[in-house]
């Protein structure tokens, strides 16, 4: 199949209650303070403390405020405080309200990411997803940062990503490289028949520039035979546009990073971090918007994100934490794996120019 190539080169608190008067001319004890939570920081939970009751001179206790956790994992929310005791001629105090968990922050350093060696190493990551990737003929989005170490890395028909199961045309949707066209390497942005992008026929977007370094990558698909887009750092680059009317029927399930299903096994020669795997269609102008924005586990149409965090081992586990979202070292063939590794991929330092910052 002749396919268009793509040429780029570039380098709670829970508040103490306070007492007011009451205006009817009563007498007695101070009114009983709600609840104090403790405010926390790091990934320890909200503070919980029960407030004392006591006689008041018509006090009422005021509800607690939020308690705060700051840095990771959500605060737990502060315990209620008691309510006071009627003082003579006073009324009760009301029970302070717990304080709410506080929110965790995000992590911006980059920390870890994957190097994966290329051929003749066979060092993939793969996993099965199963029905958290919708896909078939629906919109969806993969980006990523990937480090790319030089012409070992534009090598022929190596992928960097692939997603879907082989089960026909147009059932794996990727990205792989096409070799280099003069200095400039030319990417492969690939859906196994619809819209396969190779060769060299493609206009150098950047003839000047190096083919090495960091390079961000999106390819997008907005569904029902609309927009197939790919960038390189955000800016959208030439791919090959099927007529009107074109479905696919990608597979849901298989996540394969390194190598492809069908072809490339010997594996990409390359680094990334930062992987994202979206069930909507991202704009060019939200992916150029994002690309140094950690993303919340939670975001809308966000299926999986890989940080890579781990930083040592033979797996990576998705910011979700879900068990089926693992990606492992293939240690034989079958299921998400096309062959046994070989070898596991390499932990190294990300080091993508920042800064990063995080998500609202």
């Amino acid at each position: 199949m002749k396919r268009l190539g793509i040429c780029f080169g570039i380098s709670g608190l829970l508040l103490g209650a306070a007492c007011s008067s009451d205006p009817a001319p009563a007498t007695g004890g101070s009114a009983g303070s709600g609840g104090s939570a403790a405010t926390t920081a790091g990934n320890s939970a909200g503070g919980s403390a029960s407030g004392s009751p006591g006689a008041g001179t018509g006090g009422m206790v005021t509800a607690g405020s939020a308690g705060k956790g700051g840095g990771g994992g959500a605060g737990g929310g502060g315990t209620a405080g008691a309510a006071g005791t009627a003082g003579a001629g006073g009324t009760a105090g009301t029970a302070g309200t717990g304080g709410a968990g506080g929110a965790g922050a995000c992590e911006t350093k980059l920390g870890k990411a994957i190097k994966f060696a290329g051929a003749p190493v066979v060092d993939m990551l793969a996993g099965d997803l199963g029905a958290d990737t919708t896909f078939g003929d629906t919109a969806r989005t993969i980006e990523l940062w990937a480090k790319f170490a030089g012409a070992s890395s534009w090598t022929a028909e190596q992928s960097i990503i692939e997603l879907g199961k082989p089960a026909g045309a147009d059932h794996v949707w990727g990205i792989d490289m096409s070799g280099r066209n003069g200095a400039a390497g030319v990417f492969g942005p690939y859906t196994n028949g619809v819209s396969d992008n190779n060769g060299t026929n493609a206009p150098p977007q950047f003839p000047s520039a190096v083919d090495v370094g960091w390079l961000h990558l999106s390819w997008s698909y907005k569904g029902a035979g609309g927009d197939l887009v790919f960038t390189v750092n955000g800016d959208v680059l030439p791919t090959q546009v099927p007529a009107p009317g074109f479905s696919l029927k990608t597979s849901p399930g298989y996540v394969l990073l390194g190598a492809s299903q069908n072809f490339g096994n010997g594996g990409w020669d390359g680094t990334m971090d930062e992987v994202r795997i979206w069930n909507v269609y991202r704009t060019p102008a939200e992916i150029k918007a994002n690309m140094k924005v950690v993303q919340k586990a939670n975001a809308a149409g966000l299926v999986a994100y890989y940080r890579f965090s781990e930083g040592t081992g033979t797996f990576t586990d998705d910011e979700s934490k879900k068990a089926t979202h693992r990606l492992s070292a293939c240690a034989a063939a079958g299921g998400a794996c096309p062959a046994a590794n070989g070898a596991a991929p390499t932990w190294v330092d990300s080091d993508i120019p920042g800064p990063f910052t995080c998500a609202p």
